[in-house]
């Protein structure tokens, strides 16, 4: 019922000139092992069972789903879903580019937590930030 709600309710733009525009995750769902597919893909670390994982981009400046995608295989690194990536290894040149970080703009940042280390375009806490930007990203 999500899925077909998406189109209508779910639109991937912003109505605010701030840099940092939204938050990002994955979240895991637990399911049934997929008989037609059975797969280590599908393991999912959190729940020690089969999974998917969807990618969820929420506004931080209006209560509002900007991005849904998936559903993903849930052994699939947060930032190789991000980047549109098979893996995290894989190629520039064959990253998916329909995915979220090229439908973000040049000057656009999301806030990420250390699944998406060394990602463009998202912005991570570290120790050395000022305490307002921390407390900014903590509230994110």
């Amino acid at each position: 019922m999500i899925q077909r709600m998406k189109p209508i309710k779910i639109r991937f733009e912003f109505y605010n000139d701030k840099m940092i525009k939204a938050s990002l995750d994955c979240v895991h769902f637990t399911v049934n092992e997929f008989r037609d597919e059975p797969s280590a893909a599908h393991y999912d670390h959190k729940s020690a069972s089969c999974g998917v994982k969807y990618e969820v981009c929420v506004d931080l400046w209006e209560p509002r789903i900007v991005w849904l995608s998936g559903p993903h295989d849930a052994a699939k690194q947060d930032i190789s879903v991000f980047r549109g990536a098979e893996n995290e290894d894989d190629d520039r040149d064959n990253w998916d580019r329909n995915a979220l970080l090229w439908q973000l703009e040049e000057d656009e940042h999301l806030v990420c937590d250390s699944g998406y280390a060394g990602g463009e375009k998202v912005i991570l806490y570290a120790e050395d930030l000022s305490p307002e930007f921390k407390r900014l990203l903590a509230d994110a």
